[in-house]
């Protein structure tokens, strides 16, 4: 699983897969990146509709978000840059 290299070579806190309760539904995500980005971390799905849907619930719960396949062969290639871009939280 490309989630437990990333998990390895980047030393993350990954919660996969990712639920949340939302306006009275349950969505599950692909993963919670913990430590980055927004306060809350990292919310993670291939499905870039569902996170466009939710982006204003999302940043109402202090999460930040982002469309990636972290099943994709290359996921780990350049993952820094990645983590740099959405900065650490201070969590």
């Amino acid at each position: 699983m490309k989630i437990d290299i990333l998990r390895k070579n980047y030393n993350l806190e990954i919660e996969s897969p990712f639920t949340l309760f939302i306006d009275g539904n349950t969505v599950v995500f692909d993963a919670l990146i913990k430590g980055y980005g927004a306060k809350n971390g990292m919310v993670i799905d291939a499905d870039g509709s569902k996170l466009i849907n939710l982006n204003s619930e999302l940043s109402a719960l202090n999460y930040g978000f982002s469309c990636l396949n972290l099943n994709a062969s290359d996921i780990a290639d350049g993952f820094d840059e990645i983590l740099g871009d959405w900065g650490a939280s201070g969590i």
